[in-house]
């Protein structure tokens, strides 16, 4: 994989752009603030081209020959351009990526992408292709925007001369999801597979991955070592080397070149295995119904609002109507009646029914609420506003420290054997991240099933659990409520007996008989003992036995209930872990 990338303020052959200032290329790198690859460093001839500036950073006479929409620059480059010309840039820029876009161009007579590399390109844009097949003003004539007189694009053509153009060699026929044809299979619908296809596809998907990126490292190491060789051929003490190690390295180029060419074969092979992989998801879709409801919902209430705050809105202009022209009609009546002493002409009420409508239903102080109200909407809806776009410059200018901060990071570009060294080191460990997170995924998709599983019996052991917790709430409050009666039930005991004892004693009916002060003299120790003894046990065995009742109840509550209440915690706990372990893999 490409690392260095070249400024986008000059060509791939070197000349700089024009910016929409008038200034030529550019212009941070005078300071030393560009980051990017310049057409004087070393490294611009092996560096990969990027994407062009947009239009309005660029002067509208600026010829840009790398922008796809120049229909007669298409086929022209520079001789440089085309010399360094990489397979390993065509098939990385080949890969679908993205939005599709070129950047760099070839002659026509330079030896032809592979054949699988150009059916992946034309299958994704058999437009673009059609219309590279068809050079001259056959291409032009196709798009009568661009053939209008004095446009940029007939300027640059009267200045560039065209070049013939040898024909483009034999394509292949393009496959039947870009031409449209319909398959000879069965026309029913396809039906989304099960699970386990699912998973045997993404397990294919992730092992040819994981395979390609191998062959794509081995591949730049390899034409990486075949770089160095050619330039240690190039060099200037070549020529005093002896035969024998010329021609040791001449076999060692050619050896390096069937390697470079089997190894992009395989690569190819493999890019066009991915492309024809089907995609199925492993998850389902959530269900936005509910999210849908809510959006409808607030969608009703924001309009509510809005339609409450323009009718406000237009009772106060009618108000602030009302009362200028009350004004108006006042000063004019005095101005007449101290020139002329003639009153002034009434204005008529029933010109406007709603004036008098809202001057009979409404009162000033009513009117000065509403309007303190919305002076503080807006005041509150100014206030996010500057919130919102504060938020968005601090949210930049963290951006910014961060992207400095890698660009720090990273330094100035490596070269020699420093920048092999690096590129070798990032290669092997992109190679064995990617072979792990291949493991990790293909694990994570093994275990769906048991995850699945301990998932619905920990739901349905929180459901028991929850059944529990609520019958044994239902006995509680059975419990308290027998607790209140029996409370209640003593206390009319001991008011009755508190009754008894403070009534005093009835008259004698006859004199003869016995006073009752003798009597209750005589019976007073006894009648107390027995009410002590009877009532003092009964009460003791009473309260003995409420106190061991009250005692074991809460005992077995307390035991049942939190044990329960325990295993529910522990199994809210274990589905918190296993949320977090998934959320924590799916985020990056």
């Amino acid at each position: 994989m490409p690392i260095y990338k070249r400024c986008n303020f000059y060509h791939d052959d070197g000349r700089p752009r024009r910016s929409s200032d008038g200034s030529l290329g550019c212009k941070k790198y005078s300071l030393g603030h560009c980051r990017f690859i310049h057409p004087d460093e070393d490294a611009w001839e092996w560096s990969t081209s990027s994407v062009p500036p947009p239009p309005s950073f660029l002067h509208r006479d600026d010829d840009d020959d790398d922008r796809p929409n120049s229909p007669a620059k298409r086929h022209t480059s520079d001789s440089r351009r085309n010399s360094l010309h990489s397979p390993s840039s065509d098939v990385y820029r080949s890969l679908p990526k993205g939005p599709k876009r070129r950047t760099s161009t070839t002659r026509l007579e330079s030896p032809p992408l592979s054949d699988t590399i150009n059916h992946s390109r034309r299958s994704r844009s058999p437009a673009g292709s059609a219309s590279s097949r068809d050079p001259g003003p056959s291409r032009r004539s196709t798009d009568p925007n661009r053939i209008a007189p004095g446009s940029g694009s007939s300027r640059r053509d009267e200045k560039r001369p065209m070049e013939p153009l040898d024909p483009p060699p034999p394509l292949p026929p393009p496959p039947s999801i870009v031409t449209g044809a319909k398959p000879t299979t069965d026309p029913t619908p396809n039906k989304e597979p099960p699970a386990a296809e699912k998973r045997e596809v993404w397990l294919e998907r992730i092992k040819l991955l994981s395979e390609s990126t191998k062959s794509r490292t081995e591949h730049v190491k390899l034409e990486a070592q075949l770089l160095v060789t050619r330039s240690l051929m190039q060099s200037i003490g070549f020529a005093n080397t002896s035969e024998d190690d010329k021609s040791l390295i001449t076999s060692q180029i050619s050896e390096l070149e069937e390697q470079c060419k089997g190894k992009k074969q395989e690569f190819n092979t493999m890019i066009v295995k991915l492309m024809e992989t089907n995609y199925w998801p492993v998850l389902q879709a959530p269900d936005m119904s509910g999210a849908e409801e809510k959006y409808q919902d607030l969608k009703k209430v924001v309009t509510e609002l809005k339609d409450v705050v323009t009718k406000i809105n237009g009772d106060l202009q009618l108000i602030v109507t009302d009362r200028n022209l009350d004004r108006k009609s006042g000063d004019q009546g005095e101005q007449a009646m101290d020139g002329s002493r003639r009153p002034a002409k009434r204005r008529r009420v029933d010109d406007s029914e709603e004036i008098g409508v809202f001057q009979d239903g409404y009162t000033s102080e009513e009117f000065e609420n509403i309007r303190d109200s919305i002076a503080n909407l807006e005041r509150r809806l100014s206030d996010v506003s500057n919130d919102m776009t504060q938020r968005d410059a601090d949210m930049m200018d963290q951006i910014i420290d961060v992207v400095d901060a890698k660009w720090e990071d990273a330094g100035p570009p490596l070269s020699g054997v420093d920048g092999l060294g690096k590129l070798q080191e990032v290669q092997s460990n992109l190679d064995s991240d990617v072979g792990a997170l291949a493991d990790e995924i293909g694990k994570l998709m093994i275990r769906e099933p048991e995850i699945t599983a301990e998932i619905r019996q920990l739901r349905e052991e929180n459901a028991k659990v929850r059944e529990d917790c609520a019958s044994y709430e239902t006995r509680l409050q059975q419990m308290k409520e027998q607790m209140e009666r029996d409370k209640k039930a003593t206390e009319a005991l001991s008011a009755a007996l508190t009754a008894h004892l403070s009534r005093p004693p009835s008259p004698p009916s006859t004199p003869t008989t016995i006073p009752q002060e003798y009597i209750l003299q005589i019976l007073d120790e006894p009648i107390q003992d027995s009410i002590r003894a009877h009532i003092g046990q009964l009460l003791s065995r009473l309260r003995t036995d409420i106190e061991t009742m009250m005692r074991t109840k809460n005992d077995e509550l307390y035991g049942a209930l939190w044990g329960k209440l325990t295993l529910t915690l522990r199994a809210v706990d274990a589905i918190a872990r296993k949320v977090n372990q998934e959320r924590g893999i799916a985020v990056p």
